[in-house]
């Protein structure tokens, strides 16, 4: 995060959502494997990382379905735009997003999958 507050943000214009991100240079929301691995985890891969020349946590955050990577408590109908609050969690292997200040909730995707 810079000193100016969040490099990611959030415009809610009716049902339409769109991200985007403002980090610097070799943020890690930025950063990508040097040897271009499909799987960052696999032995052959020795994890070294370059700035990719983008974000790397938009592309997870579905603008059609953007609940699917939210962890925080704030209902839909009070999304406002501004400031968020990205982290990678590796449990769910991708990126997921919340208001500042939210406490942390499951992704998603993943709280009422044993409802059903």
């Amino acid at each position: 995060m810079s000193a100016k507050g969040s490099d990611h943000q959030v415009v809610i214009d009716g049902s339409r959502v769109q991200f985007s991100c403002s980090a610097a240079h070799a943020a890690t929301c930025r950063l990508g494997c040097v040897l271009e691995c499909e799987d960052y985890h696999s032995p052959e891969c020795d994890r070294t990382v370059k700035d990719a020349g983008s974000c790397g946590a938009l592309v997870y955050f579905d603008a059609v379905d953007p609940f699917d990577t939210y962890i925080g408590g704030t209902d839909r109908q009070d999304w406002r735009s501004g400031p968020i609050d990205i982290e990678w969690d590796t449990y769910h292997d991708s990126w997921l997003w919340r208001f500042p200040g939210e406490d942390r909730q499951l992704p998603g995707h993943a709280r009422y999958r044993d409802a059903v």
